[in-house]
């Protein structure tokens, strides 16, 4: 699915977090190649347990390719 825009209400270090979750899954994703399938951020990083779900999720892992 194709967003527009995507709105982030954060405090600086919510920010932190979310961008150290990003980083760690980008690298995560490298090293696994196509076996990394998904991951959430709330399983990561703590105080995110009520906020909606932010997922990570590898294009490669589902369709085989990273093409669309």
């Amino acid at each position: 699915m194709v967003l527009s825009e995507v709105t982030l209400v954060a405090s600086p270090e919510e920010l932190r977090n979310i961008a150290s979750f990003l980083v760690s899954s980008a690298q995560r994703m490298e090293r696994m190649g196509a076996s990394y399938d998904h991951e959430h951020l709330a399983d990561k990083q703590p105080g995110f347990d009520d906020s909606p779900h932010l997922i990570v999720f590898n294009p490669v892992h589902f369709h085989g390719t990273g093409d669309r």
